[in-house]
């Protein structure tokens, strides 16, 4: 991992932290949110000019808590103000909904970011939330 990198994901931490956000270790390139329920969780992913949050389903191999929540997409999508990718690939276990923002940690705008990816995680905390077993 880049040293810029790691300075981002700890900046973020921090300020997700003083933002009041159930934030947990960072990996690699990403930082999660303590789970909304057993198998789903929101995290936020970064490279060197994206940044994406994220809705990470484990062991939805059919695809089902996918299908349930797309159902209801439009809603969502009101609530969190953006159109979302929903995202269910062949041969995964996952499933993942996620928000972009075409700025990455090369990019230093990294408080405007930060601010984006943390108004993004509440929402989707909020609207998933709800919504999951």
């Amino acid at each position: 991992m880049s040293d810029e990198l790691t300075r981002y994901l700890a900046a973020f931490t921090k300020q997700a932290q003083i933002a009041g956000l159930p934030v947990r270790r960072p990996g690699r390139n990403w930082s999660p949110l303590e789970p909304l329920d057993r198998r789903s969780h929101v995290s936020l992913s970064v490279t060197r000019h994206r940044i994406q949050v994220n809705l990470n389903n484990e062991d939805d191999d059919a695809g089902t808590k996918l299908a349930r929540l797309h159902a209801d997409r439009f809603a969502i999508e009101e609530e969190v103000g953006e159109t979302l990718l929903w995202e269910k690939k062949a041969g995964q276990r996952k499933s993942a909904v996620r928000a972009a923002l075409m700025a990455g940690y090369a990019d230093r705008n990294w408080d405007s970011q930060h601010a984006w990816a943390i108004g993004m995680m509440r929402h989707f905390q909020r609207s998933f939330g709800i919504r999951l077993d």
